[in-house]
């Protein structure tokens, strides 16, 4: 019985070994499995990290200048107004290089330097809040002491200014921030260290910005690693006791388990599908804002045009807009929000809101975009902006007006060719109250075109960080080959998605492709309120032809009076229409124009011209009009089918 029960308490003894080992052993293994997990996790997200800070940097041609001059000056003076907003093309400050800013003045240097500081800042508060970071910082050394340059946060008014601090590096706790100094090979380093002061251990990455071979600055990520160690310590602890509990109880264990996984996995499909609908009909609401292309082009022939928006999280800032002010002008618009999210989708509804009702007001661009800069700074307090650009289009004649609030350089197909359309850029809206908006003109030519996008496009980047950037668009749109608005849209998308490969969408993609057709032809309403186009058409069609400018006045005189007549007694009993044709004829050498309208038939050339007395006060009016008419073109013909054809004609000078 003795032996049976030393026997038994043996088996007991090494069964009691044997669970402890496997415990431990499983522990321990699992424990490993989730550092090597986690710290893969880490070092992703650093790098992805590293592309995407380094690109902030060292983007700019000038950077190492920036940086001697930054620590040279101690900080960061904001320029005069004239400097700040009209001295240079902000969105070019990329591609100054250090020949071209050591050439500048030291006004003209001291608003490079704070524009470029602003921008870098602002791209580091972007990277801060998409990150899982407790600090993201950019310091240049000297020696063990180190300068702050840039120090992210939630703040955007820290992003005028340097830091006014410095730092003290213990190369011993830090010796692979030393040894990449030292031996700088481009790439980042991770450590980990116990900050003494803070009773934390840290997880650091260290990111070398270098120039002409020495690290110039490093940029610094880091997180709190005792949270992770306790995190997985915690994990190991509860795995040891599902051990117990599994060897003891094996099957009940199964059938719990089964049951939490299924109830979890229940809620949690739930959640993603609720999540997924909010989601859904965020984008709806989103879209359907967006105005109808075919809509808004159905039975103009006057221009052609296609439009793309693709945001980067179901929902997001970019947006444009087409819409036609009144019979002869339309209105585009294409805007980037400085957020993404439903926060942004929210702040683009409001501002696409403010502008598309500014524009129908038949607003100049440059006040339209200084009243809805006004109305959106009002209580901006989650510190929002958008870019704009907004244009203003006659189609009749061509003439474009156009604002640019601190958007993308837009690409214009002239005489055949395409190039970008550079010019000083203005600030964006909802940045300050003050803000002034000057608008620029340029006339559109029949097949003119024009192709506008959001930085969504340029900012596109491949596996290996590089940008899509202008040179990509010119490249991509010359390759195209094509003047149909819908092609060259459709080819850019696949340009971008063959360019950025696997790599994430980062920003939202928005463009829009205008084409300017011209008109010979126009139909307007039989009222006075459309005498001012019908004569626009005239003029511009008349000064295109090479007509003599005294005749040019001549015609115009002549236009209002049959329009005249045709208002005052085509339609005495209804509502009517009048077509209006300028076309010229090469081989006789004149400019025909030719108003069409289905009132009452009537051949105004049937009637004798009128004496005309010696005495003025004897004139009567009737008949009149038309003997001036007459007077003032070199012929007029009339004609009826099914509608009173009058055509007036008038010489250009040239004769084929």
């Amino acid at each position: 019985m003795n032996n049976i029960k030393k026997r038994s308490c043996k088996i007991y003894l090494v069964f009691v070994a044997m669970f402890f080992l496997i415990s431990a052993i499983s522990t321990l293994f699992i424990r490993y499995i989730h550092i090597r997990s986690h710290m893969d996790e880490v070092q992703t997200e650093a790098d992805n990290l590293s592309v995407y800070a380094k690109n902030r940097i060292t983007s700019y041609e000038a950077y190492g200048w920036l940086i001697d001059h930054w620590l040279e000056t101690g900080g960061v003076s904001e320029p005069v107004d004239e400097m700040k907003y009209s001295w240079i093309n902000i969105l070019d400050l990329p591609l100054v290089t250090e020949e071209e800013v050591r050439a500048m003045s030291k006004e003209e240097q001291e608003a490079y330097s704070y524009i470029c500081y602003t921008r870098i800042a602002y791209g580091f508060d972007m990277l801060y809040s998409s990150f899982n970071t407790e600090e993201l910082s950019c310091i240049s050394m000297e020696g063990d002491t180190a300068r702050v340059l840039f120090k992210a946060d939630d703040d955007s008014s820290n992003n005028y200014h340097l830091p006014d601090k410095t730092i003290h590096i213990e190369f011993d706790e830090h010796r692979a921030l030393k040894d990449m100094i030292d031996a700088p090979d481009g790439d980042g380093v991770m450590e980990t260290y116990y900050s003494a002061e803070d009773r934390v251990t840290y997880l650091v990455y260290y990111i070398p910005i270098i120039h002409d071979g020495e690290v110039k600055a490093v940029i610094i990520w880091r997180r709190d690693y005792s949270d992770v160690e306790k995190m997985i310590t915690r994990d190991s602890v509860g795995i040891s006791i599902a051990n117990v509990i599994l060897l003891l109880l094996i099957d009940l264990f199964i059938i719990m388990i089964y049951r939490r996984y299924h109830r979890e996995k229940m809620n949690y499909a739930s959640m993603l599908e609720r999540e997924k609908a909010e989601m859904d009909v965020c984008t709806k609401i989103q879209l359907s804002q967006l105005p109808d292309i075919q809509k808004e082009i159905s039975g103009r022939n006057e221009f052609d045009m296609s439009a793309y928006i693709e945001p980067a999280r179901g929902v997001g800032g970019d947006f444009y807009d087409c819409f036609m002010i009144d019979g002869h002008h339309i209105g585009l618009v294409i805007a980037d929000v400085s957020d993404k999210g439903i926060p942004a989708a929210m702040f683009m509804m409001a501002a696409r809101s403010l502008i598309k009702s500014e524009m129908k007001q038949n607003e100049r661009p440059e006040t339209v975009m200084r009243k809805v800069n006004e109305q959106l700074s009002d209580r901006n307090e989650a510190g929002m902006f958008v870019t704009v650009w907004l244009a203003v289009i006659d189609l009749i004649t061509g003439k474009c007006s156009v604002v640019n609030a601190g958007h993308e350089n837009p690409l214009v197909r002239h005489n055949g060719s395409w190039e970008i359309c550079r010019y000083p850029h203005m600030m964006p809206a909802a940045v300050t109250p003050d803000a002034g908006y000057t608008q620029r003109e340029y006339a559109l030519e029949p097949g003119d075109m024009i192709f506008v996008y959001t930085d969504g496009v340029t900012d596109a980047l491949d596996s290996a960080g590089r940008r899509f950037g202008e040179d990509g668009i010119l490249k991509a749109i010359d390759r195209c080959g094509s003047t149909d608005p819908e092609s060259i849209v459709s080819s850019m998308r696949t340009d971008i998605k063959r360019f950025s490969g696997s790599a994430d969408q980062f920003d939202d993609i928005c463009m829009i492709c205008f084409k300017y057709n011209g008109t010979d032809t126009i139909t307007v309403n039989a009222s006075d309120d459309e005498l001012s186009a019908v004569t626009e058409l005239v003029m511009h069609k008349a000064e295109r032809a090479g007509v003599d400018k005294s005749r040019i006045s001549s015609l115009r005189l002549a236009s209002e009076e049959i329009f005249g007549n045709i208002v005052d007694y085509a339609y005495p009993d209804k509502a009517g229409t009048v077509t209006v044709t300028v076309s010229e004829d090469k081989e006789t050498g004149l400019l025909n124009i030719t108003f069409t309208d289905h009132g009452q038939p009537f051949d105004p050339t049937g009637k004798s011209d009128p004496d005309i007395p010696d005495d003025l006060d004897d004139i009567r009016i009737g008949g009149l009009g038309i003997y001036l008419t007459k007077e003032l073109t070199d012929s007029i013909s009339y004609r009826y089918d099914d509608a009173n054809i009058l055509t007036l004609s008038v010489s250009t000078g040239s004769k084929s």
